[in-house]
């Protein structure tokens, strides 16, 4: 049994058919469009274009990806929050090195998460004051 995703497996069969499509247009004509006709030759560069297009946006949806993924657990990672960058740096990342979940901080750190740890940052102001400073079970913050 797999743990993939059925919305990444379909992706991945429809950019396989693209670049089977485009492999075909390629050689069509022995890879010689000008022998095509003429409506041929601009379907086929509207299909390329396209297709560059698509292969830009799919690198760039990779790269969003792995730039959100917790560096502690590998999951989405959404939480918006801002720590004081001597905090940061004991997380052992450097200051644009990924983004962590706050249990993943907490558990980086080795300790609870403090108000004093965030920055000013307009960001933080719901977490200053909400629930994330509350005590949690399993962080050493319990009553």
């Amino acid at each position: 049994m797999t743990d993939a995703n059925p919305n990444e497996e379909a992706l991945s069969s429809l950019e396989d058919l693209l670049e089977t499509a485009w492999v075909l247009i390629c050689n069509a004509g022995e890879g010689n469009w000008e022998s095509q006709h003429r409506d041929w030759q601009a379907a086929a560069a509207r299909f390329r274009e396209r297709y560059q297009a698509a292969l830009k946006a799919r690198e760039a949806r990779r790269e969003r990806e792995r730039l959100l993924k917790c560096r502690q657990c590998g999951r989405p990672c959404f939480d918006d929050y801002m720590v004081r960058d001597d905090v940061w740096l004991q997380t052992g990342l450097g200051r644009l090195e990924g983004v962590l979940h706050l249990g993943c901080l907490e558990v980086r750190l080795g300790r609870p998460l403090r108000a004093d740890d965030l920055t000013e940052a307009p960001v933080n102001g719901g977490i200053r004051h909400g629930m994330r400073m509350r005590p949690r079970p399993g962080l050493g913050m319990e009553d």
